[in-house]
């Protein structure tokens, strides 16, 4: 549950992170920035379409857990999950190419391992909300 608080009348919400099991692994570079790449350096996550053929789908870039990505810099290993992995599994298998945009391609990546058992969304539930969905069924 979100906690908050209130200051001079504003109620201000303390940020937390959900942490849920990546869809693939990725190496991925950012272009420079006179390349198109971003002006600055990604922190935290990023929340941005990948275009994989002549579609895009919404990701989130776990970078907090490989650090900061710098526009030019070398490749980094990123895990990746998608808004809708149901749209994208299919499509998702180790060598594949994608484009990373942010209002324009700012980078590139290649699928360097597929996780097919989150793919699932009762998988991204933790295991006693995946008993009782179960459950409910029969």
């Amino acid at each position: 549950m979100r906690q908050s608080s209130t200051l001079c009348g504003i109620i201000q919400a303390r940020s937390y992170r959900v942490k849920v099991a990546p869809d693939i692994l990725a190496t991925v570079r950012l272009f420079r920035s006179e390349d198109g790449g971003p002006k600055n350096t990604l922190r935290g996550d990023l929340r941005c379409p990948v275009q994989l053929g002549e579609n895009y789908y919404d990701c989130q870039m776990q970078l907090w857990e490989v650090g900061p990505l710098e526009p030019g810099a070398e490749k980094h290993e990123v895990p990746i999950c998608f808004l809708c992995p149901d749209l994208v599994k299919d499509k998702l298998s180790q060598g594949v190419k994608f484009q990373i945009w942010d209002g324009r391609i700012i980078g590139e990546g290649t699928v360097s391992e597929v996780f097919y058992e989150s793919l699932s969304r009762l998988s991204r539930l933790p295991p006693d909300a995946q008993n009782r969905l179960i459950d409910s069924n029969d």
